[in-house]
């Protein structure tokens, strides 16, 4: 019954995209270490689904192009987190623009990260991508590098858990949409 999914991607030692939040996999499975230092065969050979339930017990860490694969097979729109920490270039950040446009869903993904050169590189490899801008607070510095994500033919936002008065008052000024994330409760 979901819309819209959020994953993150970091890239394993001979350049595989996987979904992963963190630089490690210490957190999210029974192995240990640095994922942009192991390949994919390796990553794959541990557990990723038994510290969150019995039930997943043998998951193996999904590739961002199987990730894409599934969103298109059931309609879901991803965010897709370019995360701050994860030291992409510009060719894998061209890589992963490329996965989505063979699988067909081009316009159809929506591209956020805290890092605004990593947005760059998406509007480089695709000057029509949908991009969010994270931060934890607007500010006029934040509304000023947004537009400069801006192009004849995207759509940019702020992304952010900043949501007071004052937040609102300059995306709106500028014509910029704001998102708001981590809503944890339903009176806020």
């Amino acid at each position: 019954g979901f819309t819209y999914v959020e994953a993150d991607v970091q890239f394993t030692s001979d350049g595989v995209a996987v979904l992963l939040h963190d630089s490690t996999i210490d957190r999210t499975s029974n192995g240990s270490g640095s994922i942009s230092a192991m390949t994919y065969a390796e990553a794959s050979k541990y557990d990723y689904g038994s510290w969150k339930n019995t039930k997943y017990t043998g998951t193996r860490i999904p590739t961002f192009e199987e990730f894409i694969i599934l969103c298109k097979r059931i309609g879901l729109h991803p965010y897709i987190e370019l995360k701050q920490n994860g030291a992409y270039t510009q060719a894998q950040i061209q890589a992963l623009v490329e996965m989505v446009k063979n699988c067909g869903m081009e316009g159809k993904v929506t591209w956020i990260s805290f890092a605004p050169s990593y947005l760059e590189y998406v509007k480089v490899a695709d000057s029509s991508a949908r991009l969010g801008y994270l931060v934890s607070s607007v500010t006029s510095a934040v509304i000023t590098t947004a537009q400069g994500l801006q192009t004849d033919t995207n759509e940019v936002f702020i992304d952010s858990s900043d949501y007071d008065a004052d937040a609102i008052s300059l995306c709106q000024a500028a014509g910029l949409p704001l998102e708001i994330w981590t809503i944890n409760s339903t009176s806020t």
